[in-house]
């Protein structure tokens, strides 16, 4: 990070302080347990901690400057910023960060995929250059302003994700990330219980471009989303599709399969045709892959390296994640879930199985609102479609998949509900062989990797 003093600090959050305004700060942390000696520790309240009560600890530890919005004593001789909002001086502090960084930010926004996709373009950029990308699954206005405020002039580029749930979430993130190049991956139903429809949920999208250059900006979106395909013509910025379908301006074509579900497609870059092969199952990887492939070309780096460094992707924990158990497999998807990522999901496990019996568990997808019930059937019916042989389910909506599975022709007695994670747990127990094919997948408060360490 860049070495910021209490004066600089102070300023660009538009705070009062009695301190020694030429202290520099080492770090940021808005954790207590994270802070190091010389650290800066802003004191956010949030909705289960305050972190105006760990001030004592965040100076035990070493913090040498603090931003609060309350009164605060110390056991120690520290320098204390006053604010009247601590949240937002964490995003002014970011906002002055990236207004040094000359070089370029992209930011990554959509429904499915956002995670993977930053990580492949940081690896697509990164082969001989420094990448700044996220840690953990900084996407909101507390862990995007933390990614920004690491910026320094040792970094060639820095890619960040854009999370959100309503209206006007991804706007204030791109104001402070000012994004030179932004991806939107796919619209789909994911937060729709608080947005309505997927046409808001565009709308909501496309606010990463509040905070880019008209005149420099471009945005990558996939062309073969139904949503995003009509919209290029009424931005304000230059946009380029990617995807598998004609008249995408990158366009993967010729995809298989060359090892256990592992794409490998050709794709037309500067009039030659090169080859990718991914390291990941999954056909939705190719579109994660393309706007990678396509960012990394936008920015001048050669197709080859681009192509080299996203062959070295891989999953992250409880994201895909693939675990051999002896003659088994299972498939630890439990970070998140909408309709569009299990589908996805049952895809690679359908890759994964040959002759193996094929296990789901699955925990509610939340957020879902009104279109829950359907949305939780249709995910029923996709797990017939798919050839479950088992299905194990947890959760208030676990009625509405079954309906949707034995509708679609599966046998009532392959279908078990669970009340909590304790039955779960005993029917894991009871019911999963060890040369199974198992998929275990839910929205992030079910809770669903307890299921996984069973297994």
């Amino acid at each position: 990070m860049y070495k910021l003093t209490v004066g600089e600090i102070n300023k660009a959050v538009a705070g009062s302080t009695g301190g020694n305004k030429e202290t520099v700060i080492m770090g940021v942390a808005t954790d207590s347990r994270e802070v190091r000696e010389g650290y800066l520790f802003v004191a956010i309240q949030g909705e289960h901690f305050d972190g105006h009560d760990f001030i004592n600890q965040a100076v035990d530890l070493g913090a040498t400057v603090l931003i609060v919005s309350k009164d605060v004593q110390t056991e120690k001789n520290v320098t204390v910023i006053k604010v009247s909002d601590t949240v937002k001086a964490l995003g002014d502090l970011a906002k002055y960060t990236r207004s040094m960084f000359k070089k370029p930010v992209i930011a990554v926004t959509g429904s499915v995929g956002k995670s993977s996709t930053v990580t492949m373009i940081g690896l697509a950029l990164g082969k001989d250059k420094k990448v700044l990308t996220p840690e953990k699954n900084f996407n909101n206005h507390i862990g995007l302003p933390k990614t920004l405020i690491n910026l320094d002039d040792s970094y060639d580029y820095a890619v960040v994700e854009m999370g959100m749930s309503g209206f006007g979430e991804i706007a204030y993130l791109s104001s402070l990330a000012k994004p030179d190049v932004a991806v939107i991956s796919n619209i789909g139903i994911s937060h729709i219980g608080k947005l309505g429809s997927k046409q808001n949920i565009l709308k909501a999208k496309m606010e990463i471009i509040q905070g880019m250059n008209p005149e420099s900006g471009l945005l990558l979106m996939n062309g073969d989303d139904g949503l995003l395909k009509g919209v290029k013509d009424f931005l304000p910025v230059k946009s380029i599709y990617f995807g598998t379908e004609e008249g995408n301006d990158y366009t993967a074509f010729n995809i298989n399969k060359y090892k256990s579900g592992k794409p490998v497609y050709q794709i037309k870059m500067n009039n030659r045709d090169y080859e990718v092969r991914l390291n990941v199952p999954g056909y939705h990887m190719v579109y994660n892959s393309l706007a990678a492939l396509a960012a990394a070309n936008e920015l001048g780096v050669s197709p080859m390296s681009a192509i080299e460094g996203i062959g070295g992707f891989t999953n992250k924990s409880q994201r895909m994640e693939i675990i051999r158990i002896g003659e088994g497999i299972v498939i630890n998807d439990t970070y998140n879930a909408s309709p569009e990522s299990v589908e996805a999901a049952l895809s690679v496990l359908g890759d994964l199985t040959d002759n193996r019996r094929k296990v789901v568990v699955l925990g509610d997808m939340l957020e879902m609102g009104g279109f829950s019930e359907d949305a939780h059937r249709q995910l029923g019916s996709s797990c017939v479609e798919h050839g479950i042989d088992l299905m194990i389910l947890l959760g208030e909506q676990a009625k509405f998949i079954s309906e949707g599975a034995i509708r679609a022709g599966m046998n009532a007695g392959n279908i078990y509900l669970c009340d909590n994670h304790q039955q779960l747990n005993d029917l894991l127990t009871l019911l999963v062989k060890s040369n199974d094919a198992v998929l275990v997948k839910g929205s992030r408060g079910m809770k669903m990797e307890e299921g996984v360490q069973t297994i």
